[in-house]
């Protein structure tokens, strides 16, 4: 439900329609003679307001406590008037619900606190509260919404994390808070970090707030030495502004300024911003400055006529400035592979190879010399410790993250190849927004960053795989359905000298190629809609606590309990209450397809306990060593030897190895794989690539021959030794190969249960041409080599994009078949099957298989795919489904808005059944329908806005929930098939002719004639529902022989005339 047009007119109209329906105001006019009181009169001159006023409002928000797993969440309210305000029926919305229960007065000038764990608080701060608030408050921003009885809003606060919003989770425990009760709680920068004071006044309340600063910004967001930069803020004030100060460091590219150097303090130059407008005040910056790989910091100092003043950043951010950094692109490199012996040097353009991410790490020399444990540091050796010692610059798509602290990563082998993994850390607030390969930002902002330097040791073999084994492995992992993290290649450079390049090619900015990896955290968990539990990283045998669940044990005992009982012997049955079975055997099975074994020692895996049902799960970490048989390990983790001997655990694992064999680990799928992985990396400019350059910059880079490295697991030409060809393209055609002998050996090794099902084979039935609405196969006969019966039979489908296929383009990932495919329920019996209407699209590649399972569980191997291109479907779109029913402006129910309860619903008319799979609602509202959804003859669906609040007010449940909101003002709903045809369609109104009581009235509207061929587009189409709240769910009762039903009656006092 949502207004477009003028909101005030807009309820002025309501009003009339709703006063002049209303049986109550007819009593009332009748009886307004007796009472001696003025005739009342609706017009449009009576203005009616569209929020309650009130003088309660949101005060403090303490979204973030310490640390993150405590229940110390609360939401405090302040009511700034001089009587009590009665919260009976109100509500808190938005990020978190709470109805406020009968007889809770907030009195003048006092505070009331609603938390998620009220005794938890109480303990904490000594403060009693309402609650548990259902929900959680998100620490990267949300809503707090304070409605009254009547469903009117009150107060809202929209909070973020970083300027204007404070900044709290980090250090010592903070709230946000108003500095003034008088302010505009919408602004952030109204709000302040500060120690939590629920139920009492906030910490550093002003009598007199210094001046808003409500916006900074420079523009463009990523400069290059040709542009004019400008710096723009916005300043307001009651007593006005009386100036703003632009404060500026420039740091040039050698002479790196840390956070904790005296020049920080001290190496700032103010100009006065203009102002331009209302309440905007520029600067440009000199020409002078805006230089290519210079850092500019900056600040925004704004006073008032008081002489108060404020400056952004404020003092909460842990990065006290905003800065720019100006970069004309990377420029040509010249590098020889071995320079050392004479080789020629060629220029490596990085403008035209394949775009990567570029990384820039801007910081002092010296430490980046210590912390990577490279010279000229004078460190003994390099450090293996967990904490940042260094803070630089870090710079991405044209975002600035100052004062981020970095360290080299990885455990005895930390520094042993010169080229050394790294990781970053970034600060609250200043979270990094990564994004993948083709451009698309993770789900959630990273909050550390790894980089893996894909070198692998010289002892080992295998040097020139560049990151590729550790990818591809995580990936593998992923596409089984085990958790993992995600990764991406990235160009990185350091600006820590002069220069950019020298004659030296081992100098400069350059630094190479570097896989990033995803760090597993709690926003890890948040990315894949993991519950919020614990997370350790294990290292032998023991456990990092990398994410602390809420209400989850802080001391690492619940580890404790776990690894000691799993070493007793244990039976099935506490397997199956305490393991995620289901998930090791996908573990379990990728990790035997690129040979993750280097998890004997009780390192580089997770443990993960799932807080809702409080099952372990084991998630892959650190797959480097992948992808050969000489690496260390025999992939002894700690329950290969202790799930898999039961029968009936080993019997499910050989059922999903047979589907990774089938589905993702064999030739066609996993040279695909390693193709549309090496093109990230391997594509050409004049004949060289990043992984060229990669080569030429470490392959006789002079640290493999210094006192920093291992010296077996460094040294010179090593890249590509294992390559059949001498070069990268080579060790990917090592890795095609290996895999190969990988499935031959899974085959004869481990796939061992000789009794599953013979797999079968599938046969297309449907007419010619494969049209997209009648793709219909038959199943071969079942058989088993046991004599076993059939137990169950299971289909599946995919569409398919990769390069030869129709859709395939280099920018866009391929879409694999155990990506994308459906997958049918398990079905009793062998019958003919239909795949369900858009699952295969018209034009695109699509393949079907089947598998069958037999009496004692065991599952066959998935048929030979039926591979096809999908044609144009042969039937025109239904017209049995109509929407029959439209509830777009229902009135506030308490302190539920209405427009929480609005709903649709749709009808099958004709006497078939419908199938609506991929049937979807678009325009007004979106939902689409699952796969195998049908619907009877004569059936309704009703899908709602709030499928909660729906069963609760109108006691049905509701099919599901759409997205968006019906507009009150009309708009167009459209309904189209699974193939993007439109089935049905309404552009309902408020005006021109339309059902009036439908507005606001508390009736909806309903089709006239759902079997007649009339226009959906006319008022006379449609009419108002015979009963307040419609009849959703079923056919409207007819008009007319309904009792009259007196639902409100207004009392008006006599007012006496003087």
């Amino acid at each position: 439900m949502m207004n477009s047009k003028n909101p005030t007119a807009k309820i002025r109209k309501k009003a009339i329609k709703y006063v002049k329906l209303r049986l109550a105001f007819i009593l009332m006019m009748a009886l307004q003679p007796l009472m001696g009181a003025p005739t009342l009169q609706a017009t449009d001159e009576q203005p009616v307001t569209a929020a309650a006023t009130s003088t309660v409002i949101i005060n403090e928000i303490h979204h973030d406590p310490s640390p993150a797993s405590s229940w110390n969440e609360f939401i405090e309210l302040y009511n700034t008037g001089a009587a009590p305000v009665d919260l009976s029926g109100w509500a808190l919305a938005g990020g978190i619900d709470y109805e406020f229960p009968g007889g809770v007065v907030i009195a003048p000038g006092g505070y009331l606190v609603v938390a998620i764990n009220p005794s938890v608080l109480e303990h904490s701060f000594g403060v009693q509260a309402l609650g548990p608030f259902r929900g959680r408050l998100s620490n990267d921003g949300d809503r707090v919404i304070l409605r009254n009885a009547r469903a009117q809003e009150v107060d809202r606060v929209e909070y973020g994390v970083g300027f204007p919003w404070p900044i709290v989770g980090y250090t010592v425990e903070r709230s946000i808070g108003l500095l003034n009760a008088g302010a505009d709680n919408a602004l952030g920068a109204a709000w302040r970090a500060m120690t939590p004071t629920p139920g009492r006044a906030n910490q550093g309340v002003v009598d007199n707030l210094p001046p808003l600063l409500l916006s900074v910004e420079h523009t463009p967001q990523a400069p290059n030495a040709r542009d004019t930069v400008t710096i723009r803020a916005r300043a307001v004030d009651s007593d006005g502004v009386h100036r703003v100060t632009l404060w500026v460091q420039v740091v040039p590219p050698g002479g790196y300024i840390r956070i904790t150097d005296p020049e920080y303090a001290t190496q700032w130059t103010p100009y006065e911003m203009q102002k331009s407008g209302e309440d905007l005040y520029v600067y440009t910056l000199p020409a002078s400055i805006v230089r290519h790989r210079y850092l500019i910091r900056y600040r925004v100092e704004a006073v008032d006529n008081g002489g108060r003043s404020v400056t952004a950043p404020f003092p909460d951010d842990p990065q006290p400035n905003f800065a720019l950094f100006v970069n004309d692109g990377p420029v040509s490199w010249y590098a020889a592979v071995n320079p050392h012996q004479g080789d020629p040097k060629v220029v490596y353009r990085f403008n035209r190879m394949r775009p990567l991410p570029i990384y820039h790490l801007i910081a002092n020399p010296a430490d980046v010399a210590d912390a990577q444990f490279i010279p000229p540091s004078m460190r003994a050796s390099g450090y293996m410790g967990t904490e940042f010692l260094w803070r630089g610059t870090f710079v991405y798509d044209g975002i600035v993250y100052d004062h981020i602290g970095f360290r080299a990563r990885g455990q005895v082998y930390r520094y042993a190849t010169g080229k050394n993994k790294w990781k970053f850390n970034f600060l609250p607030g200043h979270r990094l927004i990564a994004k993948d390969a083709y451009g698309n930002p993770y789900p959630v902002p990273w909050d550390k960053l790894n980089l893996s330097g894909g070198m692998q040791h010289a002892n080992r073999g295998y040097r020139g795989e560049h990151g590729v084994f550790e990818s591809l492995a995580l990936r593998i992992f992923s596409m089984m359905g085990v958790p993992a993290p995600a990764s991406h290649f990235v160009h990185f450079r350091v600006v820590d000298s002069v220069y950019e390049i020298t004659t030296n090619q081992y100098e400069g900015d350059f630094w190479g190629l570097y896989l990033a990896v995803e760090e597993m955290d709690r926003r890890f968990l948040r990315a894949r809609g993991l519950p919020d539990g614990n997370l350790y990283k294990m290292k032998n045998g023991l456990g990092d606590l990398d994410n602390h669940g809420l209400d989850q044990p802080a001391d690492g005992s619940d580890l404790a309990a776990f690894m000691q009982a799993y070493s007793q012997p244990q039976n099935e049955s506490w397997w199956r209450t305490h393991f995620d079975l289901e998930n090791y055997y996908r573990f379990r099975a990728a990790l035997e397809a690129v040979r993750h074994y280097d998890v004997d020692e009780g390192k580089n895996y997770y443990f993960f306990r799932n807080p809702q049902d409080g099952r372990w799960s084991i998630w892959p970490w650190d797959t480097d060593l992948t992808w050969a048989d000489r690496f260390f390990g025999q992939g002894n983790e700690p329950f290969r030897d202790r799930v898999l001997p039961f029968a009936e655990f080993n019997k499910a694992y050989q059922n999903h190895l047979r589907e990774l064999r089938d589905l993702l680990f064999n030739p066609e799928q996993i040279d695909l794989l390693i193709d549309e992985t090496a093109a990230l990396i391997d594509t050409s400019a004049d004949g060289l690539s990043m992984v060229d350059a990669d080569r030429a910059l470490w392959d006789y880079n002079p640290i493999l021959r210094s006192r920093y490295v291992i010296e077996d697991r460094a040294r010179w030409g090593e890249f590509y030794k294992n390559s059949p060809t001498g070069d990268f393209r080579g060790m990917m055609a090592y890795m095609k190969s290996w895999a190969r002998s990988r499935m031959a050996w899974i085959d004869q090794t481990l796939l061992t249960d000789g009794g599953a099902p013979t797999k079968p084979s599938v046969t297309y039935t449907g007419p010619a041409g494969y049209p997209a609405d009648a793709l219909t196969f038959t199943a071969s006969a079942f058989s088993d080599p046991q004599g076993d019966a059939l137990a169950g039979v299971q289909w599946r489908a995919a569409q398919v994009v990769w390069p030869g296929l129709p859709g395939h383009s280099p920018d866009a990932p391929n879409r694999y078949e155990i990506d994308s495919g459906w997958t049918s329920p398990v079905m009793p019996r062998l019958t003919p099957f239909q795949v369900p209407y858009g699952v295969c699209m018209p034009g695109f590649a699509c393949r079907v298989r089947v598998r069958m399972m037999d009496s004692t569980g065991r599952w066959s191997h998935w048929s030979e795919p039926l591979h096809f291109v999908v044609g144009q479907p042969t039937m025109p779109p239904t017209r049995a489904l109509k929407i029959t029913e439209i509830m777009y402006n229902p009135p506030d129910e308490g302190a539920v808005p209405g427009r929480e309860l609005e709903f649709i619903e749709l009808k099958n008319i004709r006497n078939t059944t419908l199938d609506l799979s991929n049937v979807q609602i678009t325009n007004a509202i979106e939902y689409r329908f699952p796969p195998g959804f049908t619907l009877m003859p004569g059936e309704f669906v009703v899908l709602a806005a709030d499928s909660t609040r729906f069963a609760a007010r109108y006691g049905i449940s509701a099919h599901d929930n759409y997205r968006g909101q019906l507009n009150n003002s009309g708009e167009t709903i459209e309904v189209k098939d699974a193939f993007g045809r439109a089935i049905f369609q309404v552009t309902y109104s408020d005006s021109n002719g339309w059902p009036v009581e439908a507005d606001g009235g508390g009736k909806s509207l309903v089709l006239v004639d759902p079997n007649a061929d009339d226009d959906p587009n006319q008022p006379s189409s449609w009419r108002t529902s015979t009963r307040i709240g419609g009849s959703p769910g079923a056919d409207d009762p007819e008009p007319g022989g309904e009792p009259i039903e007196l639902n409100e009656w207004i009392y008006l006092p006599v007012i006496s005339r003087r």
